[in-house]
C-alpha cells in the first residue's frame, strides 16, 4: 500500500506477481483498483500466467475503466490471456469491453486467436460499439478463418457494424475476407452497401480472389450505385477479374451498369478484353443503353478481334445500335469493320439506316475493302436508299466493286440505283465490265427510279440504242454507265 507506480516498476512484473501470489483474494482486492493497476503495469503474459486465474479473475473485477487504462494494453493482454473461456464469460461484456478497449492488434495477438473468439462471443453490439472501431478491428485482425467461422454471421455482422472505414484499414484484407466468408447474402444487407463498400475497399486483387466470385457476387449485390462509385474503378477491376461467366448472371445486367459505368479506359485495359466480353455478353439490350455509347465505344477499343469475335453477331449488334455516329468515329474504321465481320450482311440489315450509316461513314476505304461481298451488301441494304448517297461516291464506289457479281441483285433496286447515282461518271467506267452488266441487268426498268424504261436490248447491242427515261427522280445520271453498251440518252 506505501508503493507507488515507480516502486512497483523498480520491483519488476516477476517480483509483483510473487508479491500478489502471497495475498488472498480479500487483500487482493481490499489493496483497490488503482493499486492493482500500477501493480499489474509492470506484469507480461507470462507473469500473469505465474498466478492463479482465480486471482487474476478477481484483480480484473477490482479495477475500473481508468485502472485498465492505466495497466495499457501490454499489461491487459498478458491478463486476459491467463482466462479461460468460462473466466471471460463470467467477467461479462462491459469488463472485457473495458479491458480490450486499450489493446491493439499487437496486444490482441499476444491472446491468440481462440481467446480472441471467446471474448468476442461475450461481447453484445452495445458492447462493441463502447469497445470502439480500432480495438475491435485490432481484435478481428487477429482472428483466422476456423474463429470466425465460430463466432458465426450474427457475431460478425455486429463487429463490421461496428468499424469504420478507418478501423477496417487496421483489420486488413486478409481478416477481411475471412470475416466475409462467413457472410450470407442476408447477413451483407444487415450491414448494407456502404459498409461492404468500406470492406472492399481493403481488399487488394489477393485478397478479392481468396474471397472468390461467389462472394463478390453477394457484396456487389448489396451496393447501390453510390456504394460501387465510392468503390473506385481499380477495385471495381480487381472484383470484376474474380467474375467469371456464372457469377455475372447472378450480379445481373444492372450492377454490371454500375460496376462498367465507374471504369475508364486504363481500368478497362487493366481488365482485359475477356472479362469484358463476359460482361457484355451479360447486358441485354436495355442494360447496354443505360449504359450509354461512350462507355461501349471505351469497352469495344479494349477488345481485340478475337474478343469481338466472342462476343457473337446479336451482342454485336446490341452494342452498334446503341452508338451514334460520334460513337462510332470514337471507335474508328477498324474496330467497326470488325463488328461488321462479326455481325454478318443479314444483322446488318437489320440494325437500322442511321446505325448501318454510321457504321459505314466511320470506315475508310480500306476498311470496306476488308468486308466480304455479303457484308457489303447487308450493309448497303440497311442505309435508307434516299441517305446512301451521303456516303460520298469513294466509299459507294468502293462498295459497289467490292460486291461479287452474283451478289449485286441481293442489293436490291432502290439501293443499287441510289448507289450508282452516288457514283462519278469516271468510277463508273473503271468498274469492271461484267460488274457494270450485273448492274444493269438487276435494275431493268427501275434503272435510276425511272418510271419507264426497257433496256433489254443493252446487254448484246452492237449498235447505239436510244431510250428515253421518264421522270428521273435523281439530280444526275452518271452516263458514262452506258459508253460500254453504246447507249445514248434523251
Amino acid at each position: 500500500k506505501t508503493m507507488d507506480a515507480g516502486a512497483f516498476q523498480i520491483m519488476g512484473g516477476s517480483a509483483v506477481a510473487n508479491m500478489a501470489k502471497t495475498m488472498d483474494p480479500a487483500s487482493l482486492i481490499g489493496l483497490g483498483g488503482g493499486k492493482l493497476a500500477d501493480m499489474t503495469k509492470n506484469m507480461d503474459v507470462n507473469n500473469f500466467k505465474a498466478l492463479d486465474q482465480a486471482r487474476v479473475l478477481d484483480m480484473a473485477k477490482a479495477m475500473d475503466p481508468n485502472n485498465f487504462a492505466t495497466m495499457g494494453g501490454n499489461a491487459l493482454a498478458g491478463m486476459t490471456a491467463t482466462m479461460d473461456t468460462a473466466a471471460l464469460t463470467g467477467l461479462g461484456g462491459a469488463k472485457l469491453v473495458d479491458m480490450t478497449k486499450n489493446m491493439d492488434a499487437n496486444n490482441f495477438a499476444v491472446l491468440g486467436a481462440n481467446k480472441i473468439k471467446d471474448i468476442a462471443l461475450t461481447l453484445d453490439p452495445t458492447n462493441m460499439q463502447a469497445m470502439g472501431g480500432a480495438a475491435l478491428a485490432g481484435m478481428a485482425k487477429n482472428l483466422d478463418s476456423t474463429n470466425m467461422a465460430a463466432l458465426g454471421a450474427g457475431k460478425l455482422v455486429d463487429i463490421a457494424t461496428t468499424l469504420d472505414a478507418g478501423s477496417l484499414s487496421i483489420m486488413g484484407g486478409a481478416a477481411i475476407v475471412d470475416m466475409t466468408k462467413n457472410l450470407d447474402p442476408a447477413n451483407m444487407a444487415t450491414l448494407g452497401g456502404a459498409k461492404l463498400a468500406d470492406m472492399t475497399k481493403n481488399m487488394d486483387a489477393n485478397n478479392m480472389a481468396a474471397l472468390g466470385g461467389a462472394k463478390l457476387v453477394d457484396i456487389t449485390k448489396t451496393m447501390d450505385p453510390a456504394n460501387i462509385a465510392a468503390l473506385g474503378g481499380g477495385k471495381l477491376v480487381d472484383i470484376a477479374k474474380n467474375l467469371d461467366p456464372s457469377n455475372m448472371q447472378a450480379l445481373g445486367a444492372a450492377k454490371l451498369v454500375d460496376i462498367t459505368k465507374n471504369l475508364d479506359p486504363a481500368n478497362m485495359q487493366n481488365l482485359g478484353g475477356g472479362k469484358l466480353v463476359d460482361i457484355a455478353k451479360t447486358l441485354p439490350p436495355d442494360a447496354m443503353k443505360d449504359l450509354g455509347g461512350a462507355k461501349l465505344v471505351d469497352i469495344t477499343k479494349t477488345m481485340n478481334t478475337d474478343n469481338i469475335t466472342a462476343l457473337g453477331s446479336n451482342k454485336a449488334a446490341d452494342i452498334a445500335k446503341n452508338l451514334n455516329d460520334d460513337n462510332f468515329k470514337d471507335l474508328g474504321g477498324n474496330k467497326v469493320a470488325t463488328m461488321a465481320k462479326v455481325m454478318g450482311g443479314d444483322t446488318l440489315k437489320e440494325i437500322g439506316s442511321d446505325k448501318a450509316k454510321g457504321m459505314a461513314k466511320a470506315m475508310e476505304k480500306d476498311d470496306i475493302q476488308t468486308l466480304a461481298s455479303d457484308q457489303i451488301v447487308g450493309l448497303a441494304s440497311g442505309i435508307d436508299p434516299k441517305q446512301i448517297t451521303d456516303l460520298g461516291s469513294d466509299k459507294l464506289v468502293t462498295m459497289v466493286d467490292k460486291i461479287d457479281v452474283q451478289d449485286v441483285k441481293a442489293l436490291g433496286t432502290d439501293s443499287l440505283s441510289s448507289m450508282m447515282s452516288g457514283v462519278q461518271g469516271t468510277q463508273i467506267a473503271d468498274l469492271k465490265d461484267d460488274k457494270k452488266v450485273s448492274i444493269v441487268d438487276n435494275l431493268g426498268a427501275n434503272f435510276f427510279n425511272a418510271k419507264n424504261a426497257s433496256l433489254d436490248a443493252i446487254k448484246d447491242s452492237k449498235s447505239d440504242v436510244a431510250i428515253q427515261i421518264a421522270q428521273p427522280e435523281v439530280k444526275k445520271v452518271p452516263t458514262s454507265l452506258f459508253s460500254a453498251f453504246k447507249l445514248k440518252i434523251k
